[in-house]
């Protein structure tokens, strides 16, 4: 009891406290910063620049799953494409299932080879007029939503989430188990 009464050791808890409470606080922002960065791959980057907003890379991955399925479901008609029809399409289940921004971003690149893969093969066959137009469409699709991903600032914005974050955050950041947002590489 004694020690609770004790002046110097009351201003000692009241300063543990404080800083305790301070770090905390700080780690909170930090992983709320981390998490408003990475919903930006879901809902797109705003461009204050630009005035708009990028469109997401998640929605682009959608926009690629669907050429992929597409392109798939018009070349397993054809049985000498069927294998790599199949194929694409795993991975095209792959990319749809992914649940870390990390495993999307392997999985696109799993579709990526799957579908160039198809495109070659089915090139070197003689294809009707109309699926050949098909081809090119999905071909023009699918690699307009890849060059929408590499051209969107999300991985900018992840790889620098506490630019705006104060000098302290910067010092403080490695003992606070500060979870920063996942990149798209």
């Amino acid at each position: 009891m004694r020690l609770l009464k004790n002046r110097a050791f009351a201003i000692f808890i009241t300063v543990v406290i404080v800083i305790l409470t301070a770090l905390f606080g700080i780690q909170r922002s930090l992983n709320r910063l981390a998490a408003d960065v990475e919903a930006m791959f879901y809902e797109g980057v705003y461009l204050e620049s630009e005035g708009y907003t990028q469109p997401s890379i998640d929605s682009q991955l959608q926009i690629r799953a669907n050429g992929a399925l597409a392109l798939a479901t018009v070349m397993e008609g054809y049985p000498d494409l069927a294998d790599e029809a199949e194929t694409l399409l795993s991975a095209r289940r792959d990319l749809i299932s992914a649940k870390s921004i990390r495993d999307k971003h392997s999985a696109n690149e799993r579709m990526q080879r799957a579908f160039t893969t198809l495109t070659a093969k089915a090139g070197t066959l003689d294809l009707t007029e109309r699926d050949k137009e098909d081809i090119d469409r999905y071909i023009s699709t699918f690699q307009g939503a890849q060059t929408a991903i590499l051209g969107s600032l999300y991985n900018q914005k992840a790889l620098f989430f506490m630019d705006d974050a104060s000098f302290i955050a910067h010092v403080l950041r490695p003992f606070l188990f500060v979870t920063p947002p996942q990149s798209f590489v």
